[in-house]
């Protein structure tokens, strides 16, 4: 796995960055996400973090697992928004295993899943994401302790009138972390 750009608002360079990827025979999604989660961590600043995964799915080559890495996204406070480009349409020719999983990620996040169907929806799903985290709003709380520490608990959040659209993290890790 290797870091092809520093975090950057630069869109030119991250544009560049992108051109730069080779092309390989393996994917390291859990790796990227877990890696990435860290990389944020680190930063230590209050900004929002935030992943932007696009990927066709595939999971073949990650040395971290799904459970390592949801735990680690969880942790870090990211945004997961995962775009998967599907190179096969066709429902009974495809693994769909791989996209089960990142639903489950990104959701557990907060953030959200796109399944473009020409690449010229990239640009809408891009606009959309940008738009979305520019009118978020930030909801914390503290809960009691209790249970053992470092298990996932559920988060529900509802609105009033119900026409209105929320969504959220679906939980959080207690405990030291």
């Amino acid at each position: 796995m290797t870091q092809l750009a520093s975090f950057s608002d630069n869109v030119a360079e991250l544009q560049s960055a992108v051109r730069k990827m080779p092309a390989g025979a393996g994917t390291s999604i859990y790796d990227a996400v877990l890696l990435g989660s860290r990389a944020l961590e680190r930063r230590g600043d209050e900004r929002r973090r935030v992943i932007i995964l696009v990927t066709d799915a595939g999971e073949t080559t990650s040395r971290a697992d799904f459970d390592a890495t949801r735990k680690e996204a969880v942790r870090s406070n990211a945004l997961l928004y995962t775009i998967v480009i599907r190179p096969v349409k066709n429902e009974s020719g495809r693994n769909t295993a791989g996209e089960h999983a990142l639903e489950t990620m990104t959701d557990t996040t907060g953030g959200a899943m796109f399944y473009p169907d020409t690449p010229q929806e990239l640009g809408a799903i891009f606009d959309r994401i940008d738009r979305e985290l520019r009118t978020q709003y930030l909801l914390a709380y503290y809960p009691t302790p209790r249970g053992p520490a470092n298990t996932y608990r559920s988060i529900v959040v509802t609105v009033n009138p119900a026409s209105y659209q929320v969504r959220h993290r679906k939980s959080y890790l207690s405990g030291p972390q």
